[in-house]
């Protein structure tokens, strides 16, 4: 079997194709996350100004509370890329299709069980009190923004098995033209809201939209015409294909909680605190940091099915030759581009958003090493996830999370917005990037050794 010029029968044509698609796919990726920046460049100091710091920090944090629930679908959209993976790397295309309506109906009924209950406590949350503001109108859009907020990740839970099936059979340079396409597509809507001076909520309804509509989109053309056997259907659907996802999930979903409570955490401590309007002194230069990692982890995104298929098949000497290069490839670029942002991020800030924001050496210094950190981490979570190494990063990641949450509170209270992030870096370092690399190293050398005999 041939795809292009790459001889898929021999080990060197499948590396050179896998490596042909994660290319592609980190190319296509950052033109995406270019979209995504010139977006972000736009509608931060356009919303902050138009917001305020008080209404501006409530959204920031509201959208930290929504991506904490990224692990409501209980690990099953990554257990389902890894078992699409697989299912690719034998070429098996009715196992394919059996965990992709296992996996979707799943999603569904969770999405309609968390709609349920989040409509049973809604009247009950004092929402102003949680995000901490006293504004009239802050506490007026405070609930109605969080409903909103929640019902299009409700909505979105189902529609995530489209990307994670991308993703599976190497075609994330597909999904990343989809999201480029949603994040125009919700400019355009916020543009539109701001011009009609329209209130939080419906900010953040503009916001949400079109991602959704992208994906729904991709769906339509995933499963009716690149892939229609892979189509969810009722009578494919199976409770042991549904198990065997899940039981793959949940290591990902005790990953999810743990990174969700570690570092989507950082702006409700802040707000706890110190007070919501310090909140923007946070998120605003963690959005300039977060694009280092960002940029890194676009090539990982793709290498992680790329390790999984490439493991199905019996390749792991290719896996590990990848993981090398891909520190290396971290450390030579991540790193420095991070510490180049430290020297200028003042400036670039002071330019971005104005003087509403200014951020201290201190705080720079703790972004920019957090950043060069998720970078390296970013490489041995991608082959861990691949290679179905998941026991031990879930137990150092619940260490960690203990670890992390504890450290960003204390070290907030003495040293102000900074410390959530010197907290993060402590913890990743101590209690996950050490550990992982111990045991790599180790795992390396007892495989070198059972090939040499």
């Amino acid at each position: 079997m041939r795809s292009g010029s790459h001889d898929l029968s021999v080990a060197s044509g499948r590396s050179n194709e896998r490596y042909r698609r994660a290319g592609l796919s980190t190319v296509v990726s950052i033109a995406a996350r270019g979209v995504q920046v010139l977006t972000a460049l736009v509608t931060v100091p356009l919303t902050l100004h138009y917001l305020g710091p008080q209404r501006y920090g409530m959204w920031m944090v509201m959208s930290s509370l929504i991506a904490m629930l990224g692990f409501a679908d209980l690990g099953l959209g990554y257990g389902l890329l890894n078992a699409v993976s697989g299912a690719h790397g034998r070429d098996d295309k009715e196992e394919a299709a059996l965990y992709v309506s296992s996996a979707f109906f799943t999603l569904v009924a969770i999405s309609i069980l968390l709609v349920a209950a989040f409509a049973a406590v809604y009247t009950i949350v004092p929402w102003a009190r949680l995000f901490n503001v006293n504004m009239p109108l802050a506490v007026a859009e405070s609930g109605p923004a969080v409903a909103l907020l929640f019902l299009s990740f409700a909505v979105g839970l189902p529609l995530s098995v489209v990307s994670r099936v991308r993703s599976g059979y190497q075609e994330g340079f597909i999904d990343s033209a989809w999201t480029a396409a949603g994040n125009l597509l919700s400019l355009a809507l916020v543009l539109l809201a701001v011009a009609v001076r329209a209130g939080l909520p419906v900010l953040v309804l503009a916001m949400a939209a079109g991602p959704l509509l992208a994906t729904a989109m991709n769906g339509v053309e995933l499963f009716w015409r690149r892939f229609p056997w892979l189509r969810p259907r009722w009578t494919a659907a199976s409770r042991t294909a549904a198990y065997a996802v899940l039981g793959t999930g949940l290591y990902f979903f005790v990953l999810q909680i743990a990174g969700a409570v570690a570092y989507q955490s950082d702006s409700l401590v802040i707000a706890h605190v110190i007070g919501p309007n310090a909140v923007a002194q946070y998120a605003i230069p963690m959005k300039l940091f977060m694009m280092v990692p960002m940029i890194m982890g676009l090539l990982y995104v793709s290498l992680w099915p790329a390790y999984a298929e490439a493991f199905s098949r019996g390749d792991k000497n290719w896996a590990m030759v990848t993981l090398r290069r891909s520190i290396w490839l971290a450390v030579l670029i991540g790193v420095p581009s991070c510490a180049a942002l430290v020297a200028v991020g003042k400036p670039l800030i002071r330019l971005w958003v104005g003087s509403s924001v200014e951020p201290t050496i201190l705080l720079l210094a703790a972004a920019g090493t957090w950043a060069a950190l998720n970078c390296v981490g970013g490489a041995f979570a991608a082959f861990t996830n691949g290679a179905g190494i998941l026991r031990l990063p879930a137990l150092l990641s619940v260490i960690m999370m203990i670890g992390n949450l504890g450290l960003s509170i204390l070290l907030t209270m003495k040293l102000g917005v900074s410390g959530v992030l010197w907290g993060s870096v402590v913890a990743q370092v101590a209690f996950m990037l050490v550990p992982m690399t111990a045991y790599l190293i180790w795992r390396f050398r007892r495989t070198e050794s059972s090939s040499a005999v």
